[in-house]
């Protein structure tokens, strides 16, 4: 495994290490919780690493929805006061959206430096 590919899946840990502490440890305000933000960064942090680590944009989207929906059900399952919300799923994947557009930018820029190097 590549150290790229190595860093990409320690995030994915961390991400579902993150969203396995006990719901009554997140603070919540009135419209926009602290955990919402949470998941998007954690989603837009996973899109971006494993973007890096040279997977292809598609297969990134399929398992990060596919992870986004695992957290929620694995939220439901553990007894410390978290629970499925689909709005977390729907920050994940906007989260996700978010960091597949910005690796891609990324890319472009470098490929276009690289050229203008060259």
């Amino acid at each position: 495994m590549t150290a790229r590919r190595s860093l990409a899946a320690l995030w994915t840990l961390a991400v579902l290490v993150a969203c396995s502490i006990p719901g009554d440890a997140l603070r919540s305000f009135a419209i926009l919780t602290p955990d919402k933000l949470y998941h998007a960064l954690a989603f837009i942090g996973f899109a971006l690493v494993w973007r890096w680590a040279g997977v292809r944009p598609l297969a990134v989207l399929v398992s990060g929805i596919a992870f986004a929906v695992f957290i929620e059900v694995w939220q439901a399952t553990l007894p410390i006061g978290r629970f499925a919300d689909p709005y977390d799923t729907l920050a994940d994947i906007v989260g996700l959206l978010f960091g597949l557009w910005t690796a891609r930018v990324a890319q472009k820029a470098w490929d276009e430096r690289q050229q203008r190097t060259a």
